[in-house]
């Protein structure tokens, strides 16, 4: 009896490292990045795992920002983790869009599983404007 309790303990705890290990998810971001106003860029959110649906959000400041959903069609096999990856896109920069954004990767099923980007700074300086000093002194 002792050791059929044992067996079904050391089985069960074989089971739990595995469902641990593969249910991590691992979420990077792009580095900080500098913009002109007007420019057009992205910054990235990757994450390895194997989930099939995820929930992705980016907060600007704690506000959200964007929120999609991301279905995995990968054909890769059971064992391989795959990367996959979700842009936050401007098209035109602005001062505005100066700040910290935080990428919170969100797996649904098959249990709740949140992790969130150490985040990526965004700073947007003015376009330099160029004037002609020759016809402002001929004034």
């Amino acid at each position: 009896m002792i050791n059929l309790l044992l067996s079904c303990w050391l089985l069960l705890c074989a089971r739990l490292s595995w469902s641990v290990s593969s249910d991590t998810l691992v979420v990077t971001q792009s580095p900080d990045v500098s913009f002109q106003e007007g420019e057009t860029g992205n910054i990235s959110c990757c994450w390895k795992g194997k989930p099939e649906r995820v929930r992705i959000e980016w907060l600007k400041n704690q506000t959200l920002v964007e929120k999609k959903t991301v279905i995995n069609q990968s054909t890769s096999s059971q064992n391989e983790q795959a990367n996959s990856c979700s842009f936050l896109i401007f098209p035109d920069f602005a001062i505005r869009d100066s700040g910290r954004y935080i990428c919170k990767v969100s797996v649904e099923i098959p249990t709740l599983t949140e992790v969130e980007g150490y985040g990526t700074t965004i700073t947007v300086t003015a376009r330099a404007v160029i004037t002609d000093h020759h016809n402002l002194n001929a004034n």
